[in-house]
């Protein structure tokens, strides 16, 4: 293979890539908490000097549009602040964004994850009664006591502060420390955040800007279609010097 016809070959890998991106971001448009991505070309050398292209995927981490609403359950972590989660395989993971409920050991979920206190421990709830989640972190479960309304403390949400690039993508808004995260989180730098109203009661839609995602598909077509013309083109000279040779040995 030719020199040209690779690097072609290479781009018109990259703009499908492109295409599977951009198009799954069209379709989360209006998934709550969606992160856009864009895929991103890197040019290496290899062991025999050959330029080679790998795309990476890297997720835009500005925040969607917060939309209010009057359903407590309904939550969003405010800014660059993260709530801790017990992923599946009980490590800690953290997410910005869902809704609350609990699960079968009245404990206190967020989607489908069971939430940590500063304390490391899960939050659990008396009666199968829903709590009040407040704006810094606080579970507090309500009911009335001779005529007032008590409230009885569960837990603080652990919230830490984290920038982009202390955190890697998961799957569904599930985000895991990179080494730089990890060091925050074992210095416990989170100590001090939970006295801030750091928690919003509404959701937050995609950052998925749909025009640009349109425009951004359309280039990415045309680059594909321009990359299988010059590799058609490649092919027909091909052929027709393979002829030209024939015929003169002939």
């Amino acid at each position: 293979m030719n020199k040209i016809l690779r690097i072609v070959l290479n781009s018109a890998n990259n703009n499908l890539m492109k295409q599977k991106v951009i198009a799954n971001n069209i379709a989360n448009v209006s998934t709550a908490g969606f992160k856009e991505q864009y895929v991103y070309n890197i040019r290496k050398k290899d062991r025999n000097s050959n330029i080679k292209n790998i795309n990476n995927i890297v997720f835009n981490f500005t925040r969607g549009n917060f939309r209010k609403t009057n359903n407590p359950i309904n939550v969003s972590a405010k800014d660059n602040y993260w709530i801790s989660i017990i992923d599946t395989d009980d490590t800690v993971a953290f997410m910005q964004t869902g809704k609350f409920h609990l699960n079968e050991k009245n404990e206190l979920l967020l989607n489908e994850y069971p939430v940590l206190t500063t304390k490391d421990e899960t939050i659990v709830c008396d009666n199968h009664k829903m709590p009040r989640i407040l704006e810094d972190g606080k579970v507090v479960l309500s009911f009335k006591k001779n005529n007032k309304i008590v409230n009885k403390f569960l837990g603080q949400i652990k919230l830490i502060k984290l920038l982009p690039e202390d955190v890697i993508h998961s799957s569904h808004g599930k985000y895991f420390l990179r080494n730089s995260g990890m060091k925050k989180y074992q210095n416990l730098q989170l100590r001090d955040f939970y006295k801030v109203p750091a928690i919003a009661n509404a959701t937050e839609g995609s950052n998925v800007d749909l025009t640009e995602n349109l425009i951004n598909m359309l280039d990415a077509m045309r680059d594909f279609e321009s990359n299988i013309q010059v590799i058609s083109n490649e092919h027909e000279n091909e052929d027709k010097a393979n002829n030209l040779l024939n015929g003169v040995i002939q």
